[in-house]
C-alpha cells in the first residue's frame, strides 16, 4: 500500500487539499489490521487442513482429542474469517476517506484554484455568446445528464440519440484509420482480473460479490468516461447561433448523411 510506504507523503497531500490528516494515521490502523487478521485466518486454516491429515492416522483417545481440536479450530476459523471482513470493510472505509495522492507541483486547493501552465493557439470567436456542452447536448437531446448523475454520480452523462450513434460513428472513422495504418483490431475481454481495472466507481455506488471463499469484494469495472470526452470539443466549438451543431464532415457518413444537429 503505497500510504504505509509513505505515510508522510500522504500527510501532506491531506494538508494541500485541505483534508483531515488523521484520516491517513486511521488508514495505516485499518491497514495494519487487515494484515494481522489475515495471518491469523491463514494460520488457523492451514492448521486446521494439518489436523484433518492427523485425524485420520489417529486412533482412540488420540483421535478423540484431535477431533476435539478440529472442532475448536473450525469455530476458530469462522471467527477469525468474521474478523477478517470486518477489517476488510474497515480499511475500505478508510480508503474512502483519504483521496489520491496530491502530485507535487500542483496547485494547493479546489479546482478554483489552478493556474494556466500555457497556451495552444487561439480559442475560436464563433461571433455570439457560445454554451458549454452540456447545454447544447441536453437541448438536442444528445445527452442525458441526469440518469448518468443518478447511475454514476456527478458529471456523468448517457450518450442518447443522435449522441450515441456519433460516438460509434467516431469509433469506425478510428478503426478505419488504425487499420490503413497496419494496426490490427482487437476487441478484449470485458471482464478480467481485477488488477487490470479500477474500482473507485465500483466503491462509490458500493457494487460488491462474494468470492469463493465468501469474502466480500469489491466488483472491478472498466472505466469508459474518457472515450465521451470528445463530445465537449465537438459540440462547443461546431455551436451555431441558433443553437444548433454543425456536423464534422468526416463523422457524416456514420449519421446517415446529416449535416446539422438540431434536436430533429
Amino acid at each position: 500500500m503505497a500510504r504505509r510506504d509513505d505515510s508522510d507523503r500522504a500527510r501532506a497531500s491531506q494538508r494541500a487539499r485541505g483534508e483531515d490528516v488523521a484520516a491517513v494515521d486511521v488508514l495505516l490502523v485499518a491497514d495494519e489490521r487487515r494484515r494481522g487478521a489475515i495471518f491469523a485466518a491463514d494460520a488457523l486454516r492451514s492448521e486446521q487442513k494439518a489436523l484433518g491429515r492427523q485425524v485420520g492416522k489417529a486412533r482412540g483417545t488420540e483421535r478423540e482429542e484431535l477431533l476435539a481440536r478440529g472442532k475448536q479450530l473450525s469455530a476458530d476459523v469462522k471467527a477469525a474469517e468474521a474478523e477478517q471482513g470486518g477489517a476488510e470493510d474497515a480499511l475500505e472505509g478508510a480508503h474512502r476517506a483519504v483521496p489520491n495522492l496530491f502530485v507535487e507541483g500542483v496547485p494547493a486547493g479546489g479546482e478554483d484554484d489552478f493556474e494556466v501552465l500555457k497556451h495552444v493557439g487561439q480559442p475560436a470567436d464563433l461571433g455570439f455568446e457560445p454554451k458549454d456542452h452540456v447545454g447544447l447536448g441536453t437541448a438536442l437531446g444528445l445527452l442525458d445528464t441526469e440518469r448518468g448523475a443518478k447511475v454514476s454520480g456527478a458529471r456523468f452523462y448517457f450518450l442518447t440519440g443522435l449522441g450515441a450513434q456519433s460516438q460509434l460513428g467516431l469509433l469506425q472513422l478510428a478503426v478505419q484509420q488504425a487499420v490503413a495504418a497496419g494496426f490490427t483490431l482487437m476487441i478484449p475481454l470485458v471482464l478480467v482480473r481485477p488488477e487490470i481495472m479500477a474500482t473507485f466507481q465500483a466503491r462509490r455506488l458500493d457494487i460488491r460479490y462474494r468470492d469463493a471463499d465468501s469474502r466480500l469484494q469489491v466488483t472491478a469495472t472498466l472505466n469508459g468516461t474518457l472515450a465521451t470526452r470528445w463530445i465537449v470539443a465537438i459540440l462547443e466549438n461546431h455551436q451555431q447561433a441558433d443553437g444548433s451543431v454543425r456536423v464534422p464532415e468526416a463523422l457524416r457518413p456514420y449519421l446517415g448523411g446529416r449535416e446539422v444537429l438540431d434536436g430533429t
